[in-house]
């Protein structure tokens, strides 16, 4: 009986600090990103599910705004968001808002499609007299393009 309680307290801690240690941010500055892959922390995609606007760099123009929206990421991926990192920054260029929309991609589609209507509404009705453009991931399948190609695809679609 002893051997058997003891090793359920050690899959519970293990469990524990397994599945407690992940940070999630508040904030969403620009100056806290990584560009190096083996540095990244998750920072752009460890946050609370909802819209984040981006801070850290000077908007000058908010008659449009920018609305990514990364895609689906299996388990076990390590650098979840990374691939965001470059366009985010090559878009800051324009000085328009940027926002992210995070969503929890293991909900059914009917539910992140109903909360994802409710935050847009939300924001529309914020600000309406903003146009919005909605990037959505370059992802196809489990092929990623590389950041820079995938930045030259998004200020491309932009311009």
């Amino acid at each position: 009986m002893k051997m058997c309680i003891k090793n359920h307290i050690w899959i519970f801690a293990l469990v524990f600090a397994v599945g407690c240690d992940q940070q999630k941010y508040a904030d969403f500055n620009l100056t806290k990103f990584h560009y190096v892959k083996t540095d990244y922390d998750e920072y752009i995609i460890n946050r609370d599910n909802g819209l984040h606007q981006l801070t850290g760099y000077q908007v000058a123009d908010s008659s449009y705004g920018i609305i990514v929206l990364p895609g689906y990421y299996t388990w076990g991926w390590t650098t979840k968001g990374f691939e965001w990192a470059e366009p985010l920054h090559e878009l800051s260029k324009f000085k328009v808002p940027i926002w992210l929309y995070r969503y929890d991609w293991n909900q059914c589609p009917e539910q992140i499609t109903k909360q994802y209507a409710e935050a847009m509404k939300a924001l529309f009705n914020k600000f309406n007299d903003v146009e919005f453009i909605v990037k959505k991931s370059f992802e196809i399948g489990r092929k990623k393009f590389p950041s820079k190609k995938k930045s030259e695809l998004l200020m491309k679609s932009i311009s």
